[in-house]
């Protein structure tokens, strides 16, 4: 998509401009056209999430939080003479 959709039009003038998009003017029957200082911005490039490592992170915390149970358990059992 244009950041400018023209038609018909005898003198344009663009200065300073700056465009997330590709295409800056998108026109029919343009007589004089000018563009200064203009530029295309790009969209940044979105990194897509390592499910591995979540993956991962998931399980050890899991197996951690399943050693501290026990340890809290085992603790407890001896504390009250149950073993």
């Amino acid at each position: 998509m244009a950041m400018f959709e023209l038609e018909d039009s005898d003198r344009i003038n663009i200065e300073g401009c700056k465009s997330d998009s590709e295409t800056l003017l998108k026109g029919a029957r343009l007589k004089d056209v000018t563009a200064v200082d203009c530029e295309v911005q790009q969209k940044p490039v979105q990194e897509t999430p390592n499910l591995k490592t979540g993956k991962l992170l998931g399980l050890s915390i899991g197996w951690a939080m399943t050693i501290v149970a026990g340890v809290i358990v085992a603790a407890i059992s001896t504390w009250l003479g149950l073993s």
